[in-house]
């Protein structure tokens, strides 16, 4: 299989559109759009109660309802997990955690994310697997109260919120490249990748490697996208 009928393939199975003009953009032309201001952004409350689940240390807990949920008007600190938020009560909670050291349950958070996900019988691949993340992020988010994500079409609307891409692989090569420009840190990122890799291992994977690309832009330096590489 030549590399460009891989990228047809991925392309295929990842079915990623932009309503803009209709143009269909495959994965390596997703990484270039860029993300925009967090202003405006809104995330579904079964995402802020996965995290608010995760974090078990009472002292973390008592912090994050008592400093950033009621100061949201969530009063009673019971997250509805069909109702919409302001993304700055994800990223408050994700700062308390990152300045007190505590990384580790920002990786459990994206572990515990895709341990919850009754996967669709169509994904039952590694590619398949990483290039769902795109899809379940924007469906997940909105912008100005519009949704990112058409369900009757399977199409993801452009929000410039960013993407989640595994650039399409090689054949024969034991490596991929992905590129994660979402407003979630690191930590969240690695963990997500390294379940989706456990459950979904490459063919003929013993284990698998990921790591942050030292050479391109990195959100924890400041940068609005990491570069992921994978090896097994």
């Amino acid at each position: 299989m030549t590399r460009e009928h891989a990228l047809e393939k991925i392309k295929r199975r990842c079915r990623v559109s932009r309503t803009l003009g209709g143009i269909v953009m495959n994965g390596e032309d997703l990484c270039k759009v860029t993300r925009g201001p967090q202003k405006g952004v809104e995330v579904n409350g079964g995402v802020i109660g996965g995290l608010v689940a995760t974090v078990t240390m009472p002292d973390a807990r008592d912090r994050i309802v008592t400093d950033i949920l009621k100061r949201h008007g969530i009063q009673s600190g019971t997250v509805d997990p069909n109702a919409w938020y302001p993304f700055a009560i994800l990223e408050q909670m994700f700062a308390l955690l990152q300045d007190n050291g505590l990384h580790g349950i920002l990786r459990q958070f994206g572990k515990n994310t895709i341990d919850a996900i009754a996967w669709p019988p169509h994904v039952n691949s590694f590619e398949a697997a990483f290039c769902s993340i795109d899809t379940a992020y924007h469906m997940h988010h909105r912008r100005n109260g519009k949704p990112l994500f058409e369900p009757a079409t399977g199409s993801i609307i452009e929000g410039n919120i960013g993407h989640c891409v595994l650039v399409p692989l090689v054949p024969g090569q034991r490596r991929a490249v992905y590129f994660c420009g979402s407003y979630y840190p690191e930590e969240f990122d690695i963990g997500m990748a390294q379940t989706i890799a456990r459950k979904f291992k490459p063919d003929g994977a013993l284990a698998v490697r990921i790591t942050p690309d030292d050479s391109r832009p990195r959100k924890r330096r400041g940068g609005t996208s990491t570069t992921y590489q994978i090896e097994w």
